[in-house]
């Protein structure tokens, strides 16, 4: 998705570039403390979001059910 004004404006102020690169980026750095919500508010959406929309059947061998283990 297109970063909003308000977001490219942060995303200039932090990075010193101009523009965000258009394929996304493969990372994020979070610095946040102790019982900052990581897990529920980052990661879990992420998870989440890979599994149903990741495409990542594509990567199972013949024969292999992908299933997620908590």
């Amino acid at each position: 998705m297109p970063l909003s004004e308000a977001q490219g404006a942060c995303f200039r102020l932090c990075t010193g570039r101009e523009e965000a690169p258009a394929g996304g980026f493969g990372e994020v750095t979070v610095v946040a403390g102790a019982r900052a919500g990581k897990d529920s508010r980052i990661a879990a959406p992420i998870v989440v979001y890979e599994a149903v929309f990741g495409g990542h059947e594509s990567h199972l061998t013949k024969g292999e059910r992908g299933c997620s283990h908590w």
